[in-house]
């Protein structure tokens, strides 16, 4: 993908602003002794583009070849000959795209929530859904701690975020989900190798919320919390006592 169009202009609105800083008198095209020859060092990446926008700069400038020339050199130099007003203009280029390098060198993150919203009640018998197996050592952990329960599933949701700090300032943008019966509001707010921050809202039939700020390891199942099951007058005799909210968060 070119980025010519895009460096052109920002060449020529850097010559313009150079230009605007002390108008002068239309004169002839300068002479070999008004020229001056710098070398620039331009990232790898940006070095054919760079080369084709400022030779189009260049030469809508006037026909004559006397308003400036470049030329590859070794090392990923590049020569040009020009008039100082010109030479203004490319080193603001240069260190625009020197920064453009190094913005683009910040890997971009991405990882995976998935949250499930798990009904348990008292004894061992289980209705509907059952969880699935991954989450069999959790369920264990909470039957060891509060004594034989049966567990459904309500619902499983899943979240990809992605960040990029070059398009977004604290690198994250707020992500929502909803599905039949629940429904997810989450900010991740720092990634790491070793732990995943984020800020969550649960919701479940849309009168039961939860939320929390978690931390936890990539690939670690967390329990969230549990929270009564919320009943209403026209709800069936048959439903879970309680609530679990179990995450896990993964790198991409």
């Amino acid at each position: 993908m070119s980025r010519s169009p895009t460096l052109t202009t920002v060449l020529t609105l850097a010559l313009l602003s150079v230009s605007c800083q002390s108008p002068a008198p239309a004169t002839a095209a300068p002479t070999s002794a008004a020229l001056e020859l710098r070398s620039y060092d331009v990232p790898e990446a940006h070095q054919k583009a760079f080369q084709e926008s400022l030779r189009g700069v260049l030469s809508s400038q006037t026909d004559s070849p006397a308003y400036g020339r470049l030329s590859s050199a070794p090392g990923g130099q590049v020569l040009v000959l020009a008039t100082p007003r010109v030479h203004q203009g490319v080193g603001l280029l240069v260190e625009s795209l020197r920064d453009l390098h190094a913005s683009a060198g910040v890997k971009a993150r991405s990882v995976r929530f998935t949250y499930w919203f798990v009904g348990a009640r008292s004894g061992t018998q289980s209705v509907g859904s059952q969880p699935p197996a991954e989450l069999k050592h959790v369920l264990a952990r909470i039957t060891e701690a509060q004594g034989p329960l049966g567990f459904e599933l309500i619902e499983r949701l899943e979240i990809a975020s992605a960040t990029d700090n070059r398009l977004v300032p604290n690198g994250w943008t707020p992500t929502d989900l909803s599905g039949r019966r629940s429904a997810v509001k989450q900010t991740v707010l720092d990634v790491g190798e070793e732990w995943i921050h984020a800020r969550t809202e649960l919701t479940l039939d849309r009168r039961q919320s939860f939320g929390a700020s978690i931390a936890l390891r990539p690939g670690q199942h967390l329990v969230m919390g549990q929270s009564d099951f919320p009943i209403r007058q026209d709800d069936e005799a048959d439903h879970p006592d309680f609530i679990l909210y179990i995450v896990k968060a993964e790198l991409l």
